[in-house]
């Protein structure tokens, strides 16, 4: 009878010196590994659950064994997928590297889509497999708010923020908010940031929203002389923001009248 190695290799930080991240032993056999989580046997399953758990950078990066990942979250139950959740936002360095990768990233974003309040048909499974946890949000929300800039100029790792921002509700959003907000002309005046500040100038909400539109109109005049800080001033002009548009276009106007 045909023996199958099933170990995985833990992927904790005092391990793999060389490597960011482990990977997995070649004679791994990855298709027993998703009959067992498929499967009946729930001692096996849970078994098995345990070990993936310890190993689950490993599955959000490696691209052979990428396809466990939906498939341990999707075997995960309430508590057992708080202890997952746990352990991911436990290692932030770890979680923030994760962020770039376009794998990582989609990892993640399915991470906040569990947690997050969005109701699209395509995730409600997973939202009824577990509560709501306000905690994990805010906790995720909090590593994701550092290494602001680089995420934001990323193509990919903006993308884990902007999930944040539609996904979540406002408070875990809040320290994003801010670093927009504190950030915003150095996100204006380049070719990927500028995309990610329009993004979110569409996704924040509130009272945030509004200072950041006005922070932005005041330097209108600044940002005009900048290809890609004039691609932003662009996208907020119009009817649906009137009052920013006449603030934008006296700035502008003024500008004209001291080069004349």
């Amino acid at each position: 009878m045909r023996k199958y190695n099933t170990r995985i290799p833990s992927c904790r930080p005092n391990q793999g010196r060389r490597q960011r991240f482990p990977y997995a032993r070649p004679d791994l056999d990855v298709n027993l590994l998703k009959e067992i989580i498929k499967g009946d046997d729930s001692e096996h399953k849970e078994s098995l659950v345990s070990i993936l758990e310890d190993s689950v950078f490993m599955l959000m990066l490696g691209r052979r064994l990428h396809c466990l990942y939906s498939m341990l979250i999707d075997a995960c139950e309430g508590h057992q997928l708080d202890l997952l959740v746990g352990r991911v936002l436990s290692q932030g360095k770890y979680f923030l590297t994760a962020a770039f990768p376009k794998q990582g990233a989609s990892s993640i974003i399915k991470l906040m889509m569990i947690y997050g309040l969005d109701r699209a048909s395509s995730i409600i499974k997973l939202i009824k497999k577990v509560n709501k946890s306000l905690p994990h949000a805010m906790a995720m929300t909090r590593v994701l708010s550092t290494r602001f800039i680089d995420k934001m100029s990323h193509p990919t790792a903006r993308d884990v923020i902007l999930q944040c921002l539609l996904l979540f509700p406002r408070q875990p959003n809040e320290v994003l908010y801010e670093k927009v907000l504190l950030h915003f002309q150095n996100l204006a005046i380049h070719k990927v940031r500028c995309r990610s500040l329009i993004d979110c100038v569409a996704l924040i909400r509130g009272d945030q929203r509004v200072r950041l539109i006005n922070k932005i109109a005041d330097v209108s005049d600044y940002l005009s002389y900048d290809p890609h800080g004039n691609y932003v001033v662009q996208n907020l002009l119009g009817p649906k923001n009137k009052g920013i548009t006449k603030k934008i276009t006296r700035f502008l106007q003024n500008q004209f009248m001291g080069l004349a």
